[in-house]
């Protein structure tokens, strides 16, 4: 998976909430294992996002908790071995992309502008996170690692 993301946005924007990380009490409602389940980075709104990736539009537009958002779903690995992830682009003021659910984009296009959507209303930054395809359903994978997060 290393080298198939690239960092969503500008290296100048930190990381402000890592992978894993036990949710305070009064938002471990957010998730079964109450830990937060991306990176946060802290980008005013309106900064650039990029694709990231390269795939496919999975969804566009507003997610519960995660306001509007951008899915793209991808794939790692040879014929034989092949595995299916999504990134989940979350927290945006804007949809840049002209492209649709089911279109093709490049990890190097911009796609949206950063912002305070959903959950993350007055404390603006950009949610980014990669779920990989098990046989129990879609899994979080810390991104980190392979967007230059650390």
């Amino acid at each position: 998976l290393r080298g198939e993301i690239m960092r969503p946005c500008s290296k100048q924007w930190r990381i402000t909430l890592p992978y894993g990380v036990l949710y305070p009490p009064e938002l471990q409602y957010l998730t079964a294992d109450k830990k937060h389940h991306g990176v946060d980075i802290g980008t005013p709104i309106g900064a650039p996002v990029g694709a990231s990736v390269n795939g496919i539009i999975n969804e566009l537009g507003y997610l519960r908790g995660y306001g509007l958002s951008i899915i793209i779903k991808f794939t790692t690995g040879i014929l034989w071995n092949k595995k299916l992830y999504r990134l989940i682009l979350a927290h945006l003021s804007e949809i840049t992309t002209k492209k649709r659910i089911g279109q093709q984009v490049n990890k190097l296009e911009n796609v949206a502008l950063s912002g305070d959507s959903g959950m993350a209303k007055n404390h603006a930054h950009l949610h980014a996170e990669v779920q990989k395809l098990t046989s129990d359903g879609w899994v979080s994978v810390d991104p980190s690692p392979f967007i230059g997060a650390v």
